[in-house]
């Protein structure tokens, strides 16, 4: 929840990643429950996939990791 509600294109992101969403459902979850602006959001790649390295999104979820 802390994810969700922090605002952050990268952490939403990073977090729908983890759940195995595609990049698509994660710009809507961005927008829909995270509160963030179509501008602002990260949509997908021309391929489809996540605009974030692996190791960056893996990061992101380490940072809300237990706190």
């Amino acid at each position: 929840m802390r994810m969700l509600k922090s605002q952050q294109c990268q952490a939403i992101a990073s977090l729908a990643w983890k759940g195995g969403l595609s990049a698509v459902q994660a710009r809507f979850l961005q927008t829909s429950v995270g509160g963030i602006s179509e501008q602002r959001a990260l949509g997908p790649t021309s391929t489809g996939g996540y605009p974030l390295a692996q190791p960056d999104m893996e990061w992101q979820i380490g940072l809300y990791m237990g706190s």
